[in-house]
């Protein structure tokens, strides 16, 4: 299973819970089965998201995490890996480079856990590799990057509600 563990908010969350949430419905849509669930304990979470996220599992964070599952934590709540020791797989999504703690080095990461960091920025994962420099980093765009798919698909052939994303370049 995967987790993505966030932080308690007492007030309306921002957009990086909206993209932790998108992941897992992805990830999950992609299996065919639910293989990502939210952990939280902020109960009201899915009530200012869209209705398709009405269906993104959501556990209390004293949910039961065992060494075979994958854990991902947001950069604001990196020290929270040490919470998991039995966790072999910790991966630190990182969507906003400015909220990772300057003073947090590559040794810090390992004696958390971290195997790896994902971001979903070209710009954040350039940042990263200054202070990361030998962790593995993956970028994984949320844009469809034109010379990697260019079939195109008529109009008319187009699966019904499909949405075009363009980037904001």
């Amino acid at each position: 299973m995967i987790y993505i563990k966030l932080p308690y908010m007492p007030f309306e969350p921002v957009g990086g819970v909206h993209t932790a949430f998108d992941y897992v419905l992805r990830l999950n849509a992609m299996a065919g089965k639910t293989i990502a669930t939210i952990l939280t304990d902020s109960k009201y979470l899915k009530s200012w998201l869209p209705s398709e996220y009405c269906n993104v599992p959501v556990r209390s964070t004293f949910t039961k995490v065992t060494p075979h599952d994958t854990l991902i934590l947001p950069e604001v709540i990196a020290s929270e890996a040490a919470q998991f020791p039995q966790v072999k797989t910790k991966i630190l999504l990182v969507l906003n480079w400015k909220y990772v703690p300057s003073t947090l080095t590559e040794h810090d990461l390992q004696l958390l856990g971290f195997t790896n960091i994902l971001t979903n920025s070209k710009f954040s994962q350039t940042k990263l590799r200054e202070q990361f420099e030998n962790f593995p980093i993956t970028h994984i765009p949320q844009v469809i990057i034109p010379p990697q798919n260019t079939e195109i698909i008529p109009f008319q052939k187009r699966a019904q509600h499909s949405v075009l994303i363009l980037n904001r370049k």
